[in-house]
Parts: C-alpha cells; structure tokens; sequence
C-alpha cells in the first residue's frame, strides 16, 4: 500500500474481522456506505445467528463470560447454578452477546454468593436494585458533598489529614488546599477518638 501523500510502497499482512447487525445493501442502497469500501472488506461473510435462535449456546457462552469475569476482577472461580442457566436460556437476548456478557459481569460483581442463582440475574431491569433514584438522593451543590466527604474522611480518619487524602484517593496538598477552601481544621476531628 501506499500512504496518502506517499510515493513509497509498503507492506502490511492484516486481516480485518468486523462485525455489524446492519443490513449493508440497504446502506450501500441509501448512500450510508460506500460501496466500493464494501467490497474491498467482503472478503467472507459470516451469517451467525442471533443468540434468541440458538439457546443451545447460552450455557457455554455464559460459562465463557463467566470465568472471563473472574479473571479479569481476579474474583475466585464460582458456581453458575442450572437455574440460573435455565433462566438465561427463556430471555429473548434482543441485544444478543453483549447483553448475556454484561448481565454476567453484573450478576458476579454485585454478589459475593459462592453459587451464581437466577436470583441474581437482572433481566430486563427486574431484580430490586438498591441504589437510589434520582429523586430519592439529597439535592445538594458540589461544593456541600465536598465538604461533607472530607469531613467524612477526616472522622474516619480521626483527624489524620495524611490518611483522610489516601481514603479519599487525592493528594496531601489538594486535602490542606480543600480544608483551607473549606474551613476545616483537622484537629477538631481529633476529639472523636
């Protein structure tokens, strides 16, 4: 190949594998693609059926997701229950992989159960989630959650400015610039020893 503004011939041994749910002869039809893009990328086209048409795989690739999940979090190798497959297998799946692969993740980060049920699947936004909504959360500007975390910090920390920055992730300096911004002195947290 030739770069743009090159004369000079280089080399490059790639393969492209892409993947879309786009129907590219409506695209291609509609100008939203161009055609003769398409046919230097089509070299072989794979059909795979979408994963409502093959519930037969849900098990393995739920398996799949599952011990990705542990190694990527390095959480200890659990229990995927039959249930839980049995109820992966009855959803439809209208988002296909990526939906099976993310109600894994999520099943696995948000419970620390040795065995995996269907219990703590989230399908379709059905299981209780305990985070508040919107209108539940106190309404208050940036500036008073700011100082009700360093003050947070600093009990924790019992007035240990040093260890009151590392619980919240910043620097001493930003924690002394904050305290200052804010008129909090580290020794009044001293008294709840």
């Amino acid at each position: 190949f030739e770069m743009v503004g090159s004369s000079k011939t280089k080399r490059a041994n790639v393969r492209l594998i892409s993947a879309t749910n786009a129907d590219f002869n409506t695209l291609i039809a509609n100008n939203d693609f161009r055609q003769d893009l398409y046919f230097r990328l089509n070299t072989v086209e794979l059909h795979v059926p979408s994963l409502k048409d093959r519930k037969e795989d849900i098990p393995y690739l739920a398996q799949h997701f599952f011990n990705n999940v542990c190694r990527k979090y390095h959480k200890p190798s659990r229990e995927l229950s039959n249930n839980a497959l049995d109820k992966l297998q009855q959803h439809s799946f209208p988002v296909n992989l990526r939906e099976l692969s993310h109600i894994i993740e999520r099943a696995l980060l948000l419970n620390r159960d040795d065995c995996i049920t269907a219990d703590h699947l989230n399908l379709n936004g059905e299981a209780k989630s305990n985070i508040a909504s919107p209108d539940q959360l106190p309404l208050m500007t940036i500036a008073q959650a700011e100082r009700k975390l360093l003050t947070m910090a600093l009990t924790k920390a019992q007035g240990q400015s040093h260890e009151a920055a590392n619980l919240l992730g910043i620097s001493k300096s930003s924690i002394y610039r904050r305290m200052e911004k804010y008129n909090i002195v580290a020794k009044h947290f001293l008294e709840n020893k």
